[in-house]
């Protein structure tokens, strides 16, 4: 049985937390069928999560977007070659 804390860890990229409980790791592990893994273009927008948030938070956590400049029409095959430099690797390592 579990004890004490919830086994709540500050995540070292942003302003919140992740549940880890290393008990359930071979449970989780052996009944593992499938997965999914997300990328979020925020880094591409040309402002802090698109609006959805404070520029400060972004500000704070050094995150701030640094490529909103692809935004523009004219930089559309920049930004095919940019996202799918970064989608594809990670998406491969998702999938192995």
């Amino acid at each position: 049985a579990r004890r004490g804390l919830p086994y709540l860890l500050a995540s070292e990229t942003e302003d919140s937390w992740t549940r880890r409980c290393p008990e359930d790791d071979k449970i989780i592990k052996d009944g593992l069928l499938g997965g999914m893994s997300a990328m979020w273009t925020d880094r591409y927008c040309y402002i802090f999560q698109c609006g959805a948030a404070d520029a400060s938070i972004g500000e704070k956590a050094g995150k701030s977007p640094n490529a909103g400049l692809m935004f523009l029409r004219s930089l559309d095959a920049s930004f095919a070659v940019s996202l799918a430099g970064m989608i594809w690797p990670r998406a491969a390592v998702s999938a192995a």
